[in-house]
């Protein structure tokens, strides 16, 4: 979580409940105050790809053209 976005969660939480209808938050507004933040994932490990077939048993390339 960017550090502009943690900074509004704790603010969102303790927001009071107003009215007798509990219900969803409203996204859109959410997505207006906290859109703006970059996120990126990185990863560090590469797989290795082994011979024919695809990870864990999944089926390979030649299966996937007879499946298809």
């Amino acid at each position: 979580m960017s550090p502009a976005a943690f900074g509004l969660a704790p603010a969102t939480a303790a927001a009071p409940v107003t009215g007798a209808v509990i219900g969803l938050p409203d996204f859109a507004d959410l997505v207006d105050r906290v859109g703006p933040a970059v996120v990126n994932i990185r990863t560090t490990e590469r797989l290795k790809l082994g011979g024919r077939g695809g990870a864990d048993g999944q089926p390979g390339e030649e299966e996937m053209q007879e499946f298809l």
